[in-house]
């Protein structure tokens, strides 16, 4: 019964790729995305790909490092680790997800401890992670208001809806939402108990993480962020747009905020979206909108290709030391 929810499921995000994939490429004329490539700067792109990798093999992969490398005991296995998570996070069709092998990762190399304090480096850096740039949102969106209402034109005017309505039926869904979670609590006791002895256990190994890691989390989480900011500017000169370096944060939160949510396979189709609606908002045309958004899409599975040769090679080592 298990497999066969997680095979519907994953049908289900597939059908939700596909149809956002179709959307976007029904909507925009993709031989015009192909001329925006032909009319760029090469070196605009080739900053854009350094920027890229020093943000997630540098910056990102160092995150982790901070909070693993009493196991991991150097850097490049740090960076394997994180590679192998992409992997499975952005190019396989799995239910495992990148977090859930990095966990597993690393209780190979702790050994016998268990799994908690394996799970609290993982929710400390997801946490940190989205902390960072959501706070960094927080402060943007009051000076720049009017985006807001400018995505909710534009959004009104896809769905040919109009707000009362929209609002009504979203409203609806998402106490919908709320009741049937309510009524599983409710049923089911024992998922609440194990819910909140979830979070005594994290509290408790969290307190074993130090001041000074979190610290360097931050700041390293910060530095991501803003490497993978740079380069998507980097690729708006590239195709000769013009928005303020302000604006991308909000186009790193958008992409973030969508990654995070398991609506599809690899965030496919979902973050090409998101990254598209929020460049059409600040006014670029939507072929250099989707040409970036596959420029970004490209990069993500390079890096993943490369966790797959880590994971391979990792595969291979295990089995050779078990015989």
């Amino acid at each position: 019964m298990k497999k066969f929810k997680s095979t519907v499921l994953f049908i289900v995000k597939l059908l939700v790729a596909a149809a956002l994939i179709y959307f976007l490429f029904n909507r925009i004329d993709f031989r015009q995305v192909l001329n925006t490539f032909k009319a760029g700067n090469v070196w605009y792109l080739l900053w854009a790909f350094l920027a890229f990798t020093l943000a997630f093999g540098l910056f990102f992969s160092y995150r982790f490092h901070v909070l693993v490398r009493s196991v991991t005991r150097s850097f490049y296995k740090s960076f394997q680790f994180t590679a192998i998570g992409f992997f499975f996070n952005n190019f396989l069709p799995t239910n495992v997800g990148g977090d859930g092998i990095k966990l597993y990762l690393i209780k190979q190399e702790q050994g016998k401890e268990g799994w908690g304090k394996s799970l609290s480096y993982i929710f400390t850096e997801r946490f940190i992670g989205f902390a960072t740039i959501f706070l960094a949102w927080i402060v943007y969106s009051p000076f720049f208001i009017d985006v807001y209402a400018e995505a909710w034109s534009l959004v009104a005017e896809l769905v040919h809806v109009d707000s009362r309505k929209f609002w009504l039926i979203v409203g609806g869904v998402l106490l919908l939402i709320a009741a049937v979670l309510v009524l599983m609590l409710l049923r089911n006791k024992r998922i609440g108990q194990k819910i909140l002895k979830g979070l005594k256990d994290f509290k408790y190994r969290l307190k074993q993480i130090s001041q000074r890691q979190l610290v360097f989390v931050s700041i390293h989480s910060v530095l991501f962020h803003a490497f993978r900011g740079l380069a998507f500017y980097m690729l708006l000169l590239y195709f000769g747009a013009i928005v303020a370096p302000v604006h991308m944060i909000f186009l790193l939160f958008m992409s973030t905020f969508i990654g995070f949510l398991p609506i599809s396979v690899g965030a496919l189709g979902t973050l090409e979206a998101a990254i598209v609606l929020s460049l059409v908002i600040f006014g670029l045309p939507e072929e250099i909108a989707l040409g970036l958004a596959l420029f970004y899409r490209v990069f993500l599975v390079f890096f993943s290709l490369i966790g797959g040769v880590f994971y391979l090679t990792y595969r291979k080592k295990n089995k050779a030391g078990a015989q």
